[in-house]
C-alpha cells in the first residue's frame, strides 16, 4: 500500500456501484447527530425545560459542520428536526437565560447564536 493511500476513507456508492473516496466538510457527518457536546455544557442543557435540549443540540451540530462557535440559526436548520418558529425562540432564550449561548435578535432576521463554553463544575 502506498503512503498516499493510507489515510483515505472509503464509502460505497449505489449509484456507481464501487467505493469511492470520502469527502471532508459536510460529508463527514452524513449519518451522525450528535456532535461532541462537553459534559458540563449537556448537563446544564439537561435542566432547561421542553425542547431547549434539543436545540442546543442542533446548534452544536450545525455550529460543528459549520466549524464556527457563531452563526444565524435559520428556521430550516430547526424544522427539518420538527421544531417551529415558536419553540426555537423559547428554546434559545431558555439557553440564554442558562448562560449556554448568546443571543444577538434583530427584527426580520434570524438570530446570531454564540456558543459559550463552560467549564466543568
Amino acid at each position: 500500500m502506498s503512503q498516499g493511500v493510507r489515510g483515505i476513507r472509503l464509502t460505497f456508492d449505489p449509484a456507481t456501484r464501487s467505493f469511492v473516496p470520502v469527502g471532508k466538510g459536510l460529508k463527514r457527518f452524513v449519518g451522525q447527530f450528535i456532535p461532541p457536546i462537553p459534559a458540563a455544557w449537556f448537563q446544564v442543557a439537561l435542566r432547561l425545560p421542553r425542547k431547549a435540549l434539543a436545540v442546543g443540540m442542533i446548534i452544536r451540530r450545525e455550529a460543528a459542520m459549520s466549524r464556527q462557535a457563531s452563526f444565524a440559526l435559520t428556521g430550516p436548520m430547526v424544522k427539518k428536526w420538527g421544531i417551529g418558529p415558536d419553540t426555537k425562540l423559547r428554546a434559545l432564550r431558555a439557553l440564554e437565560a442558562a448562560g449556554l449561548i448568546k443571543l444577538q435578535i434583530k427584527p426580520r432576521h434570524n438570530p446570531i447564536v454564540t456558543i459559550i463554553e463552560i467549564e466543568e463544575r
